[in-house]
């Protein structure tokens, strides 16, 4: 697939002509990154917006111990780095590939003339942001409230539903996080992760092929992430 082509199915240039699309390929750098290397790192003065055309990438913060918190993964499509663009501030979040990663890097000049000559990507990127947002909420409700079972699950649910495939009731997610990781997004350790999962799969809720992760009915997986009874 060419890059413009890729660039015609984001959701931030989807509505561009040919022409624009042109624009765009134009200004763009491809950069690629070595598994398990920072591509952004907290606090750097750097301001480029990126976008992921091959790979996955975990976004994460380092607490005063040096442990760090998954907040999230984004995969080919989607954006980040867009915030330092817009308020001029370092960045506030590391951002790391998972695998070789390729993405493609927009200056902040070039960036925001963009969105100045065309309003439809700035309100797609506000979605987005809004739906961040709002997994950003969820996900401090999680830590703060629930226990380490209901907490697991709403991590688990929360992935499914932003990148897992659901067809008939039945969500598929291929590349799911690995328990450690897990941990590392619920404040859990790797051997809760594992003992909690266990007892998921026991009662049906959900199984797993390799790092391909299945939840057979979707919706009453999400009950479970809300009932905190114990």
């Amino acid at each position: 697939m060419s890059i413009k082509q890729f660039l015609a199915d984001i959701f931030i240039f989807n509505e561009l002509n040919d022409k624009e699309l042109d624009y765009v390929e134009n200004i763009i750098t491809l950069l690629h990154f070595p598994a398990k290397s920072y591509i952004l790192v907290e606090e750097d003065d750097t301001d480029s917006v990126f976008i992921i055309k091959k790979g996955t990438v975990e976004i994460t913060l380092t607490n005063e111990a040096g442990r760090e918190l998954i907040l999230a993964f984004l995969e080919e499509g989607e954006v980040f780095g867009e915030l330092a663009a817009f308020d001029g501030h370092p960045r506030s979040a590391n951002v790391r590939a998972q695998d070789d990663c390729i993405v493609l890097c927009i200056s902040k000049i070039d960036f925001i003339d963009l969105i100045r000559k065309h309003s439809k990507i700035a309100i797609a990127l506000l979605q987005e942001l809004s739906t961040r947002i709002r997994h950003l909420d969820q996900q401090i409700m999680s830590l703060s409230l629930f226990d380490s079972k209901h907490r697991i699950a709403n991590s688990i649910y929360q992935i499914a539903e932003r990148i897992g495939v659901i067809k008939d009731g039945t969500v598929t997610v291929k590349r799911f996080p690995t328990q450690k990781e897990i941990g590392n997004m619920t404040g859990n350790s790797r051997e809760t992760v594992t003992r909690i999962i266990k007892s998921f799969k026991d009662q049906g809720f959900l199984y797993t092929k390799g790092r391909t992760l299945v939840i057979p009915d979707f919706e009453l997986f999400k009950r479970l992430t809300q009932d905190n009874s114990g």
